[in-house]
């Protein structure tokens, strides 16, 4: 149940990858750069860029991200 929200996995500042999933942000340990777990918009920087949001499809138990 539920909805499920999914982003590139790319930290816009470098395109270096994230690093982290918290309870509070995506969080790439590069630079710094923290992102929203609700849009992927920049919580912090240096990156000032939003994250890219993926397309998520759900068949019965399985996602799948696109």
């Amino acid at each position: 149940e539920g909805t499920f929200e999914a982003f590139s996995s790319r930290c816009t500042h470098q395109g270096l990858p994230v690093q982290q999933v918290t309870d509070a942000a995506i969080v790439c340990g590069h630079h710094g750069s923290t992102f929203s777990l609700a849009d992927g918009s920049v919580i912090t920087g240096p990156a000032t860029q939003s994250l890219t949001e993926a397309t998520v499809s759900r068949s019965g138990d399985t996602l799948t991200i696109s």
